[in-house]
């Protein structure tokens, strides 16, 4: 989450806003997977179902259920504020289908670049995008 809070940090300073670090926006905890290549992955059985734990880890469903959950706060708690939330694509892509309401036992994945911007905009029960994975503040900078 290194990567994600410099980025939080940066945005916040560029317009003037604090940063709330939430510990339950982390990425997908892979348990005894997490850091190793494709490869030494491919040494441990593979989750089957979405509710399959892995080794140390959590499973698919309570990785959707948490991101969720941090979602739904973070929305109710700023209801007519503009918010930002800074995050790797694993809980950017279950931000997406939580805002989509797309069923967990789908498989879904938005191939988001990084440092993509996406503005979504929730009025009550509307729910509408204005723009997904928008890159163009990356060519202002080269």
């Amino acid at each position: 989450m290194k990567r994600a809070k410099e980025t939080a940090e940066t945005l916040a300073e560029a317009v003037g806003c604090p940063v709330k670090f939430e510990e339950e926006l982390m990425e997908f905890n892979n348990g005894v997977q997490a850091g190793l290549s494709f490869e030494e992955a491919k040494k441990y059985p593979e989750s089957k179902y979405l509710y399959d734990l892995f080794e140390n880890g959590e499973s698919f469903i309570e990785f959707r259920m948490r991101i969720e959950t941090i979602f739904s706060k973070i929305v109710t708690e700023n209801t007519h504020e503009r918010i930002a939330i800074v995050a790797h694509g694993g809980v950017i892509t279950c931000i997406l289908s939580a805002f989509f309401q797309m069923p967990i036992n789908k498989d879904y994945y938005f191939k988001m670049g990084d440092t993509g911007i996406s503005l979504l905009e929730l009025t009550g029960k509307q729910r509408m995008v204005h723009f997904m994975n928008d890159a163009s503040h990356l060519e202002i900078r080269a």
